[in-house]
């Protein structure tokens, strides 16, 4: 994913007015974020998942 360069000025704009290390912790934090309720929903899944039975006669 590339950014436009309206964006990426933005962000230089961010660093240079000091608000660099606030974006990068919001990033940061989101980023995590996401990761954890993958990881969540994964765990969901193979915890509700019945394995298939099978008939032994």
């Amino acid at each position: 994913m590339t950014l436009s360069d309206t964006a990426t000025a933005q962000l230089i704009e961010a660093f240079r007015v000091g608000g660099g290390g606030e974006l990068i912790r919001d990033a940061v934090r989101l980023v995590l974020q996401e990761l954890i309720e993958a990881a969540a929903a994964v765990l969901l899944r193979a915890t509700t998942t019945v394995p298939p039975t099978r008939m032994c006669r």
